[in-house]
């Protein structure tokens, strides 16, 4: 990785993280609430997605049989963390914890996120061709 990746993912990291922060403090329709700092609860789930990325290659490199079973479960269980980014939010809006314009801010920062884990996998997949 070299200069450009490096700093093409600092701006992705903090786009990320400050839309989270967004939408945990831009107060809606009602100015009189204090900030509410239940999005921030999907920090858990960024850092819960790169566990499967980490350790299936590692599990899977020990027998060749098995190998692009555990890739795939890898994949399976990022997938469920990913919709959990998504689903948390629209949880909170449901349960009237936060209000729209904080779940907007919370999709923004889903979105930047994956775009910027979309970039670092696809540079490592170029990286080994």
């Amino acid at each position: 990785m070299n200069g450009k990746h490096l700093i093409i993912f600092s701006v992705g990291l903090f786009a990320t993280l400050t839309f989270l922060v967004l939408a945990c403090t831009v107060n809606g329709a009602d100015l009189t609430r204090p900030p509410k700092w239940w999005p921030l609860f999907t920090l858990l789930f960024y850092a819960i997605a790169a566990i499967p990325y980490a350790f299936c290659p590692v599990i899977a490199s020990g027998d060749i049989d098995s190998k692009s079973a555990w890739l795939s479960f890898g994949d399976f269980l990022v997938a469920v963390v990913v919709t959990c980014i998504f689903g948390f939010p629209c949880i909170l809006l449901q349960t009237q914890a936060i209000q729209g314009v904080h779940l907007l801010f919370c999709i923004i920062s889903g979105i930047c996120a994956l775009v910027t884990a979309g970039y670092i996998i696809h540079l490592k997949s170029a990286d080994d061709y």
